[in-house]
């Protein structure tokens, strides 16, 4: 007999699984950009003081932004684990 409760758990877990996989590429992705930009602007290659100092802003709140974003993905798949482990038992 098909069970909804195990198929809705299995769903969200492959959607747990995706979910962080995708924010671990992300966060892999952003890292090596900001390195390669520090590193560059580091060495004055690409711009100047002005340009380097709006670039550091940019990234800083880039970052700001990207780790509430990440915060509240986890706070809101752990209420939903919570949900359908409750839901299951």
């Amino acid at each position: 007999m098909f069970d909804q409760q195990k198929m809705a758990q299995t769903i969200f877990n492959m959607v747990k699984d995706y979910s962080s996989t995708t924010m671990q590429v992300i966060k892999t992705s952003t890292d090596s950009y900001e390195k390669t930009f520090d590193a560059m602007a580091k060495q004055g290659l690409f711009m100047q003081e002005e340009g380097q100092k709006l670039l550091n802003d940019w990234t800083n709140k880039a970052k700001q932004a990207q780790q509430q974003y990440w915060k509240t993905m986890d706070e809101n798949m752990k209420k939903m684990e919570t949900f359908f482990n409750h839901q299951t038992k």
